[in-house]
């Protein structure tokens, strides 16, 4: 759905978790019933392809490592 503005104050909850921070993104869930998961992941996917959201929301912390860095190969 976005991301809270740059300005925002960070806010930890009771556990340690972050709940609000500068450029943190919140959404909303898709619920159904069984069985509708192909409905459900189209209707995420229109909504995503209609807003581009995407494209507008800024990392709060870039990863400095890939996964092949810390996965060995067999």
């Amino acid at each position: 759905m976005g991301a809270y503005p740059a300005n925002t104050t960070v806010r930890v909850n009771a556990f340690n978790v972050t709940t609000a921070g500068p450029n943190i993104p919140f959404g909303f869930a898709f619920l159904g019933d069984r069985f509708t998961e192909a409905k459900l992941i189209g209707m995420a996917y229109a909504l995503e392809q209609r807003t581009h959201i995407r494209d507008q929301v800024q990392p709060y912390i870039q990863p400095s490592i890939e996964l092949a860095d810390v996965v060995k190969r067999r």
